[in-house]
C-alpha cells in the first residue's frame, strides 16, 4: 500500500506528530512529492519570517532538495544545513515512497558560535544586507540548541512511530480500499459492511479513481456532489468530517496525479484549503473550501488529459447523465466515434474497472442518495437508476455498499 497524504491527516498521525515536536521542542514538517508541505508541527520565528519572504522560501526548498536524492536512497536519517545555517535532519517516512519528515531547524552544541555569521551570511543572500547580524528581524530564543546525535536518534524514533501507526492506519482499512491500478479482479471484492467501519466505506478506490477522471474531464460537480454524500453518511460521527473531507481530497488529487494530471499547480490550493479547515464550522464552508481545489484540479490538468483521451469527456458525460439508459456503452461508443473495447479499456486502465461496473457504481451512488433524503420504495429507486430487477438491484446494492437496501436506508433514518 503506498503513502498518501491522508495518512499524515488522521488523528493518531496529527496527535503523534504533535507530541514529538512539542516532546523534543523542535518543530516538525511532513513534505511529499515536489517537496509539497503536507503538515508541521512546532515552528520558529526565524523559520517563519524566512519563508514569507520569496527568496527564502525558494532558498528553504532548494536546501531540501540538495539533499532529497540522499534521503529518498537511504533508509537512515540525513543531517544537513540549510541556507540560512541552521541545522535539520530530514528522513523517508517510508524509503520507497516520497515522503520525508524534517527535524529542524536547530543549533547543534558544537557550533553556536558559528550561528551569529551563518545568519549575517543568509541575510545577505536574501538581499538583506542591512540588516544588522547583532540585531535580526526574527529572535532565536525558539531555537534549542541539542547535542548533534540527540536528533538524530529522535528523527529514527519518530520514523518507527510513523511507520507503526501506518501498518496499522492500512491494516483497519477495508479490503476494498486498497488501491486498485488497473485489475478488474480487484474491483470485485465486496464494500465493508456498515459494523465494520460506516465512516470509510466512502473511501473506495474505485469510486475515488472515478470521480478524479470527471475531474481530468473538467466536470466538478459529480465530485462536489460526492463530497456532500460523504458528509451526509459521516454526520453521527462529526469528529470525522473534518479530517474526512481533508482525506477525500488528498485521495482525489491524488487519484488525479495516478491518472496523468500535472497537479503540481493544485498543491498551494491544497495547502490553503487544509490550513481553513479547523477553522470552519458547517458542511457549506467544508465544501465549499473543497470545491476551490477540485476547480482548480480540473482547470490547469483537464486540457493536456483531454488531449490525450479526446473521446473521454463525452464517455464520462454519458455515464453521469444517462447511466440510467439501456445499451448505453453501444451508443456512448457512437458519440465519441470509438470502438467499445478502447472506452472500457480505458476505463480500466484509469479506474480499476470496466464500463459496466462505472455506471453500476454511479448507479448506486445515486441510488443511496436516494434512499438516505427520499420516502420513495427501493423498488421505484432501482427502477429510476435504470435497473428494473428489484433482486439484481440488492445484489449490486450490497456489492457497492455492504449492506441492503432495506438495512441502509434504515440506518441513516435512525
Amino acid at each position: 500500500m503506498k503513502l498518501t497524504p491522508d495518512f499524515f491527516h488522521e488523528k493518531e498521525t496529527r496527535l503523534f506528530l504533535d507530541r514529538a515536536a512539542a516532546a523534543l521542542s523542535v518543530p516538525v514538517s511532513v513534505h511529499g512529492p515536489n517537496d509539497w508541505h503536507i503538515t508541521g508541527r512546532g515552528g520558529c520565528a526565524a523559520c517563519t519570517w524566512v519563508n514569507k519572504q520569496l527568496k527564502g522560501k525558494q532558498a528553504c526548498r532548494a536546501s531540501r532538495e540538495e539533499y532529497l536524492e540522499m534521503v529518498l536512497r537511504g533508509n537512515v536519517p540525513v543531517t544537513f544545513v540549510c541556507h540560512m545555517g541552521f541545522t535539520c535532519v530530514s528522513a523517508a517516512v517510508i524509503p520507497e515512497d516520497n515522503y520525508t519528515v524534517t527535524l529542524g531547524p536547530y543549533v547543534p552544541d558544537t557550533d553556536t558560535s558559528k550561528t551569529g555569521l551563518a545568519i549575517e551570511r543568509g541575510l545577505a543572500a536574501l538581499n538583506k544586507t542591512d540588516i544588522n547580524r547583532l540585531d535580526p528581524p526574527f529572535t532565536l530564543e525558539d531555537m534549542r540548541t541539542l547535542p548533534q546525535g540527540s536528533v538524530r536518534a529522535a528523527t529514527e524514533w519518530i520514523l518507527d512511530g510513523l511507520r507503526e501507526l501506518f501498518k496499522d492506519f492500512y491494516s483497519n482499512t477495508p479490503e476494498d480500499a486498497d488501491e486498485v491500478s488497473g485489475s478488474p479482479t480487484a474491483t470485485a471484492t465486496p464494500a465493508p459492511k456498515h459494523s465494520q467501519g460506516r465512516h470509510r466505506h466512502r473511501d473506495n478506490p474505485v469510486e475515488v479513481s472515478i470521480m478524479a477522471l470527471s475531474l481530468l474531464c473538467g466536470r466538478t460537480q459529480e465530485c462536489r456532489t460526492f463530497l456532500l454524500d460523504f458528509l451526509e453518511e459521516n454526520k453521527r460521527y462529526p469528529e470525522q468530517l473534518k479530517p474526512g473531507i481533508i482525506r477525500m481530497v488528498s485521495q482525489l488529487v491524488e487519484a488525479v496525479k495516478r491518472q496523468g494530471g500535472d497537479i503540481h499547480a493544485v498543491w498551494s490550493t491544497y495547502t490553503a484549503f487544509v490550513e481553513s479547515v479547523n477553522t470552519l464550522n458547517n458542511d457549506e464552508s467544508l465544501i465549499a473550501a473543497a470545491d476551490k481545489v477540485l476547480r482548480r484540479a480540473a482547470r490547469t490538468c483537464s486540457s493536456g488529459f483531454k488531449h490525450k483521451y479526446p473521446y473521454l469527456p463525452k464517455a464520462i458525460i454519458a455515464l453521469h447523465v444517462s447511466y440510467h439508459e439501456k445499451k448505453l456503452l453501444t451508443t456512448t461508443a457512437e458519440t465519441c466515434d470509438v470502438a467499445l473495447s478502447t472506452i472500457t479499456r480505458t476505463l480500466e486502465q484509469l479506474t480499476g474497472a470496466n464500463f459496466s461496473e462505472v455506471r453500476g457504481r454511479i448507479r448506486i451512488l445515486h441510488a443511496s442518495r436516494l434512499l438516505r433524503t427520499s420516502t420513495l420504495p427501493a423498488s421505484s429507486i432501482a427502477k429510476l437508476v435504470g435497473i428494473n430487477d428489484q433482486a439484481n438491484f440488492g445484489k449490486l446494492f450490497k456489492r457497492y455498499r455492504g449492506d441492503t437496501p432495506g438495512a441502509y436506508r434504515a440506518y441513516y433514518r435512525k
